[in-house]
């Protein structure tokens, strides 16, 4: 990843801490659950999970 795009993509990161439904992002487990997210942020694909009783989100897999 460049230096920019890293630097677009930690702003992103940024940005879902305050809001990590918004965004953009879309749910992303056939099962329904709202909590398995994904969303585009710097040309990549990122997923993650986001856990509101401790108000953490722990992402799992990008792809770019």
């Amino acid at each position: 990843m460049s230096r920019g795009q890293r630097k677009r993509y930690d702003d992103g990161i940024t940005a879902l801490t305050a809001d990590p439904y918004g965004l953009g992002s879309s749910p992303s487990d056939p099962r329904g659950s709202k909590d398995r997210r994904q969303v585009n942020l710097a040309d990549t694909l990122t997923v993650y999970w986001v856990s509101s009783g401790v108000l953490t989100i722990s992402v799992v897999q990008i792809v770019h």
